[in-house]
């Protein structure tokens, strides 16, 4: 069976690793989903959706035997981060399971803030 790879952040650090590394792999399809664009690797296919709309990921999204959720949305507060990507999650996989009865596998990459640090004199 084609590998069918979707790779939801595509543009982060862990999205654009994944992608590389799959489409080294041959026979696989590789999706790259984003709001954005941006350059993204060679072989890597772009389908430009907003993870928070749930009816434009059905008309874009189907027959995925892999995904690669590496998504992230700041917001100010712990309680909206935590509300908006539980809900980019809850819409992809709602989605996929209704496109993809081929579904095998999905992968998380959940990163938050870098927080940058200052040494303190001793």
């Amino acid at each position: 069976m084609k590998n069918v790879v979707l790779i939801a952040g595509v543009h982060g650090v862990s999205g654009r690793a994944a992608a590389e590394h799959w489409i080294s792999i041959p026979g696989t399809q590789v999706y790259g989903l984003s709001r954005r664009s941006a350059p993204l690797p060679a072989g890597v296919e772009v389908i430009t959706a907003d993870l928070l709309d749930r009816d434009d990921l059905q008309r874009k999204i189907g027959g995925i035997t892999h995904i690669v959720f590496g998504a992230y949305l700041e917001k100010p507060t712990a309680t909206e981060r935590s509300e908006v990507n539980v809900a980019i999650l809850k819409n992809l996989l709602d989605v996929v399971e209704k496109t993809s009865p081929s579904l095998r596998h999905v992968t998380f990459y959940q990163g938050g803030k870098v927080l940058r640090r200052r040494s303190r004199p001793v």
